[in-house]
Order: C-alpha cells, then structure tokens, then sequence
C-alpha cells in the first residue's frame, strides 16, 4: 500500500510537469535541450491590418515587428505565465496590445489606441524553424523531474486542443497521466489504485513548467519542474 501511495503521488508530480509543458512550440526528435527562445507570428486586423512576428527569450522579453505591408512597426513587451502586454511604435505613437498564448501555442489578443481612436486584434501560433521552412507546431512535448514525498521523472504531450497525455516514473513502474493545459496555467488529476491525486502549475512562454501536487488524504505532496524538449 505504501508504494501504490508514492507511486501515486510521483504519477500526480508527472502530470503537474506535463501539463504545465503545454505552453510551448513542438517538441522535436531524439535528445532534450532547454529552449533560449520562443518564435510566434501571425496576422493583424482592424483599423489598420498586416501581419506581426515575435521572439520571446528565456526571461519573457519580447521583440519583434508589426508590417502594415509597408512600413515595419517595431514591438517590444513581455510575456508571463501566458499573459502578453506590448506596445507598437508607429510614427512616434504607442500602441498597445495584450493578449494571451495557451499550452498549444495559438496567441490571441487586442491593440488600441484611444488617443488616435485606432483599434483591432491579432491571432498567431508558435512556429519552428524547418530547413527554409516554417511550419506551425501541432503539438509540444515536455519532460522532467518531480520531488516531495515521492521523486521520479516524467514526460509529456500537449496537443493543439490543450490536451495533454503522457506517464511518471518512479523508477520502477512507469504510470499514465492525462490533463488540460489552457493560457498557461495547468489543471488536473491522475488516477492511481482507485485515487485521484490533485496537480495546478504554469507553463512559462519559454516552456518553462512548475508546479505542485498534492492529496490530503494520503498526506503526499510535492513540486514539479521542466522544461520543452
């Protein structure tokens, strides 16, 4: 019964990390390694409409440009815990925008400017790199480690949806995981013996995962950290 509690409580930590890793671009092939930075692009519509590319680095910081198809607007700002605040700068005028990234990557949001009385939105995705390509990523995979009451790694899968599926392992047994990731922020249970142990965390615009997971009645409990692959 002891072991069915830890491997209960690691299987809870595993799927806090996976579901946390929904936040970021897809995952690749064979080995792992922390991303530096985030490219997102897509289009924007309104009073004024074009299309807009971003990088966001390991800090959240963002630069990147707005293009009206003619004149390039440069755009800095900042993202966290799936939260974007910016300004545009057009001809001396800020503009600014919000909006948010989910666990697929999809940004969605606002820009205005009540001052010149010029408003609109913006939609995008995560890209990645391809050969002279870019191709918008479908899915993102996660991994790492949790720690408290029980230790073990663990991976994970989030799908366009926000879906995530993947396992925990103790080291000896390796248990499923499933939850939801949405703007960020992570939700969910994992079933293990008949009980449910509870997860909440975040996936920074980096990939970054953390998070803690718990179960009162058992007593377990612990935190989860990782990164995309």
């Amino acid at each position: 019964m002891k072991k069915v509690i830890l491997m209960i409580a690691v299987v809870s930590s595993v799927f806090l990390l996976a579901s946390c890793g929904g936040g970021g671009g897809g995952g690749g092939g064979g080995g792992s390694s922390t991303p530096t930075t985030t490219n997102y692009s897509g289009t924007f519509s309104g009073d004024i409409a074009g299309t807009w590319t971003m990088t966001v680095d390991s800090s959240g910081k963002i630069s990147g440009k707005f293009n009206d198809g003619t004149v390039d607007y440069p755009a800095t700002g900042t993202v966290s815990n799936g939260k974007i605040v910016g300004k545009m700068s057009a001809s001396g005028i800020d503009i600014d925008f919000t909006g948010t990234v989910d666990s697929a990557g999809k940004v969605t949001g606002t820009w205005s400017n009540t001052t010149i009385g010029k408003s609109g939105a913006f939609t995008g995705s995560t890209v990645e790199s391809s050969g002279s390509s870019t191709t918008v990523a479908t899915t993102t995979n996660y991994s790492g480690t949790f720690s408290g009451d029980i230790a073990g790694t663990w991976n994970m899968t989030a799908d366009s949806s926000g879906k995530i599926s993947g396992k925990f392992n103790d080291g000896t047994v390796d248990y499923p995981a499933t939850g939801t990731v949405s703007n960020g922020k992570i939700v969910g249970k994992m079933s293990a013996s008949g009980i449910d142990i509870d997860f909440t965390g975040t996936v920074d615009s980096a990939g970054k995962v953390t998070g803690t997971w718990s179960n009162t009645t058992i007593g377990k409990s612990g935190t989860f950290t990782g990164t995309k692959k």
